[in-house]
């Protein structure tokens, strides 16, 4: 279904796909999962796949397109090397969406890989992401491919509004890929207009990396049979590979959004419209790191002796104490 596919290894893909759709079949349905078929890797009617997530709590009566107009699909793209939160901004994404009434769908790489490639899971794994081996390569080429034909599936026939491709996306030919795969010419449906956005998340703070190593990397099924300490060093040796091939996210991409440092600092190129505008105001005041708050009612007032409710009453001697 597109000319990069049609690139890679026939045998590399027939194995995966393979073990893709005979997999399907025996899934178990997860909590807060839908399961779809593949576009383009038809299985049989009762397949079930695993790595779509999706938030129903939908709003029907918002006034969704006055935010989208009729025709009108967004993608958002998280681009970024591994540790720098992008999962966690995209479960954020999910939930303000659904809150503004749109129906959107998270797609995670990563999720695909892991079913597909077995080999890499509850495993020391980091030689997978090496970026001079030419096989693993086209590997995740497909599961790219394979969540970007699921993605779409959901736009055209789930009705979506918006779905959201959670991976490292770090390389100028994979975005090329992903704004290929949308504009040429055998989709499905030509005439869906869809516009994508980027949204790279950038850090370079050693300590807020290590903390989301710790925090969450280590409870990954990639490392669920993995002591901690090798789980860390691989996972690092994972984070030098990509760091090999990275190239940020530029204007030449498109629409972008990038967020510096846990939000520090937020940068937004061509973001225009209704949407796009309140997905960067969001990701303005979206904090990426943990913090505590404390909340705690006031001393008694003069409005809590007159069994009063509201308004903004003094505090009595009492309630200064």
């Amino acid at each position: 279904f597109s000319t990069q596919l049609l690139a890679l290894s026939v045998a590399d893909m027939a194995y995966d796909v393979g073990k893709y759709a005979k997999r399907s079949k025996a899934a178990q349905p997860h909590r807060n999962v839908q399961h779809n078929e593949p576009q383009h890797f038809a299985t049989a009617d009762d397949a079930q796949h695993p790595a779509p997530i999706l938030n129903t709590n939908i709003n029907p009566v918002a006034e969704i397109f006055s935010y989208t107009g009729n025709h009108t699909k967004f993608v958002l793209v998280l681009c970024g090397l591994p540790a720098r939160g992008k999962s966690f901004i995209a479960r954020k994404l999910r939930s303000y969406l659904s809150w503004l009434g749109l129906d959107v769908q998270w797609f995670n790489i990563g999720q695909y890989r892991r079913f597909c490639a077995t080999d890499t899971v509850g495993v020391e794994s980091s030689e997978f992401f090496d970026p001079t081996n030419q096989v693993t390569k086209k590997r995740r080429e497909l599961y790219a491919l394979i969540a970007l034909a699921e993605l779409e599936k959901y736009l055209i026939e789930g009705n979506g509004q918006v779905a959201i491709l959670d991976g490292t996306n770090t390389t100028k030919y994979r975005r090329k890929m992903i704004r290929d795969f949308f504009s040429r010419k055998d989709r499905p449906n030509p005439s869906m207009k869809v516009k994508i956005l980027f949204i790279e998340s950038v850090c370079n703070d050693e300590s807020i990396i290590e903390k989301n190593i710790l925090a969450v990397k280590l409870r990954s099924p990639d490392y669920v049979d993995v002591l901690p300490e090798k789980a860390v060093q691989d996972f690092k040796e994972r984070i030098k590979h990509y760091e090999k091939m990275y190239a940020p996210v530029t204007e030449e991409d498109g629409s972008y959004i990038k967020l510096i440092d846990a939000g520090k600092k937020v940068i937004g190129h061509a973001v225009q419209g209704y949407l796009p505008s309140r997905i960067l105001h969001f990701l303005m005041h979206l904090n990426l790191s943990k913090c505590a708050h404390f909340f705690t009612r006031h001393g008694e007032s003069l409005y809590n002796t007159q069994n009063r409710i509201g308004g903004d009453s003094p505090l009595t001697e009492a309630g200064k104490k």
